[in-house]
């Protein structure tokens, strides 16, 4: 079992904010997140938060496979910089908002939608310089990642220096009148 900075796992209705959470974990050893929730969760709020140099993800929003999605989160009015891997990551849930955060030099995506990631709307971020380790190309590196997910909306964000692209599509689920996404204004 991994120790984040601020856990939450099987919850609801739960509000993180106002949190200065600085080098959390050592570099390329055990996977420490600044926030993180697991298992199923739903109504959560994340916001106004900062979050530098936790050796893993700024957020990471992780439900299991094998329960219910995790639904109605919203990420916003965070800071999040420098981080090991993802500024944030959403695994396996939907009906969900990401918006209005500034994202900065994550090692492999600013923004990474991974495993069955539905109805999220990415809008009106500033993700800056993130996909930086040479070769890291998790899940394309970049502003925003997005494998195995599909009916996403990213739109009025600014894309700014990259080091391996801005959107990035690998191995999206596409059933009949499922699409990975729709980009506007980015």
């Amino acid at each position: 079992f991994r120790e984040d900075a601020i856990s939450f796992r099987r919850v609801a209705d739960v509000e993180v904010d106002g949190n200065v959470l600085k080098d959390n974990g050592k570099i390329w050893e055990d996977r420490i997140s600044g926030i993180s929730f697991n298992g199923f969760f739903k109504n959560i709020s994340i916001h106004d938060n900062f979050v530098v140099r936790s050796n893993s993800d700024g957020i990471e929003l992780f439900c299991e496979q094998r329960c219910e999605r995790a639904r109605q989160i919203e990420v916003y009015h965070n800071m999040l910089r420098d981080n090991g891997e993802q500024g944030v990551w959403l695994q396996h849930l939907t009906s969900s908002h990401v918006h209005n955060n500034l994202i900065f030099g994550s090692n492999n995506n600013g923004v990474c939608l991974e495993w069955d990631v539905s109805e999220v709307q990415i809008d009106h971020n500033v993700i800056v310089n993130c996909g930086g380790i040479p070769g890291a190309k998790h899940h394309g590196g970049g502003a925003v990642g997005i494998c195995y997910s599909f009916n996403n909306l990213i739109e009025n964000n600014v894309l700014m220096g990259s080091t391996i692209s801005g959107i990035s599509i690998n191995d999206h689920m596409r059933d009949e009148g499922e699409y990975p996404f729709v980009s506007r204004n980015n």
